[in-house]
């Protein structure tokens, strides 16, 4: 069997919002638990006999007939509960997850070798170390990882450590992106949005769908003027505040201010769908 641990938060009124995926399950299985949460309803929380919203836990187990998990998908379990710790905000998780991070490493994980990599290059909360952090990121990248695809673009990109290159840094974002990289859509959507906007744009579609927190807030503010795109926009700002970007909440405030009843409804049915998955 398998089993996965989410994050959400329970709403006053007993619904679920900001649900986040920290341990991963493949086959389709993660969309999955998410889809059962958001059926659930609950009892809100209450402090001084007033409902409240409060952040939970939960753990959504799968029983496999015939096929069990394999030691890849614990990696990659083990990768991502790091990266919870690592971005968690609280510096004794922090270095728990840097911990986990090393160990993955030295495990030769390439995508822990990627973000290792990162975080020796460019994050103050250790020590840096450029030597070793060119080092795992080209070993993840040789080996095609996304995550190493992207960092070696970004370190070709600054060109601090190793020789600027703003053409194979392009090919590398745009081979991380076509692997659903996250970071290198976003990334990649930069740079493309006033030459190529409708590529941009579609990069963003899918790195809003991977819940990257800046994507949906973007998204929003570049279809929001557009009126056809209205009901798009409110519904990926709906979205963004969802997975835990507070920034998207004035801007929500402000597209429903200017959308009809007939957009805001359309964009419900839109946020419906990108909570299960499914593009808008």
């Amino acid at each position: 069997g398998g089993s996965t641990q989410l994050e959400a938060v329970i709403t006053r009124d007993g619904r679920l919002c900001n649900i986040r995926v920290i341990s991963p399950l493949p086959f389709g299985l993660e969309r999955k638990a998410v889809e059962s949460l958001l059926r659930w309803t609950f009892h809100a929380a209450r402090l001084n006999g007033e409902p409240v919203a409060v952040r939970s836990s939960f753990e959504v187990n799968f029983i496999f007939n015939k096929q069990e998990l394999g030691p890849g998908e614990k990696l990659r379990s083990d990768f991502n509960v790091a990266l919870n710790d690592l971005n968690n905000g609280d510096p004794e998780r922090f270095k728990l997850g840097f911990e986990a991070l090393e160990l993955l490493s030295r495990n030769r994980y390439p995508p822990a070798d990627a973000y290792l990599g990162l975080l020796l290059y460019r994050d103050d909360r250790v020590t840096q170390n450029e030597a070793k952090a060119l080092a795992l990121i080209r070993r993840a990248e040789n080996v095609r990882e996304p995550l190493g695809m992207f960092a070696m673009a970004e370190l070709l990109e600054d060109g601090r450590i190793v020789a600027k290159d703003h053409s194979k840094a392009l090919k590398l974002y745009e081979a991380a992106a076509n692997s659903r990289s996250s970071l290198a859509q976003f990334r990649l959507a930069q740079l493309l949005l006033s030459t190529e906007p409708d590529k941009a744009i579609n990069y963003l579609r899918d790195c809003a769908m991977q819940r990257q927190l800046n994507c949906p807030m973007v998204l929003a503010r570049i279809l929001g003027p557009s009126v056809t795109l209205m009901p798009e926009a409110l519904a990926w700002s709906q979205w963004g505040i969802e997975i835990g970007n507070t920034e998207c909440v004035p801007q929500m405030e402000k597209l429903k201010n200017r959308a009809t009843a007939e957009q805001q409804e359309k964009a419900a049915e839109m946020l419906k769908r990108i909570q299960i998955g499914k593009m808008p």
